[in-house]
């Protein structure tokens, strides 16, 4: 994203995950008006989007480098990563974690399920 926050440039990943037309460089806030309206890309659960885009913009470019995580309305997660550039440009590096996701959830059911760990190993 250019320091006016329009896309610039992303890989055809980004651009099917997102919906975004490989012919338009969209804003920021108005990809992320899209997914919403469209239910594509980023999963945003909220009936008053104007209140949620507010409580992100408290975070967004506010430092150097930012790291979370992020699902996705077709249900894969990522990590993302952006980074602010020296003049204003914002760089964002989206990694697929699913299948990682998957495994945690995984093991936290079959933890909570076999009610882990054993009473032999259990401390009191």
């Amino acid at each position: 994203f250019d320091p006016e926050d329009r896309l610039r440039w992303a890989n055809a990943w980004f651009r099917s995950t997102y919906g975004v037309d490989p012919t338009l460089a969209p804003t920021w806030e108005d990809m992320l008006r899209a997914c919403h309206r469209l239910r594509r890309g980023v999963l945003i659960e909220t009936e008053d989007f104007d209140a949620w885009l507010a409580g992100v913009r408290q975070r967004y470019r506010r430092s150097p480098v930012r790291r979370f995580e992020s699902d996705l309305c077709d249900g894969r997660w990522t990590t993302v990563t952006e980074t602010v550039l020296p003049g204003g440009w914002l760089l964002m590096a989206i990694n697929d974690v699913t299948p990682l996701k998957t495994a945690e959830t995984q093991a936290r059911q079959a933890l909570a399920e076999k009610r882990w760990p054993p009473k032999d190993l259990q401390t009191t």
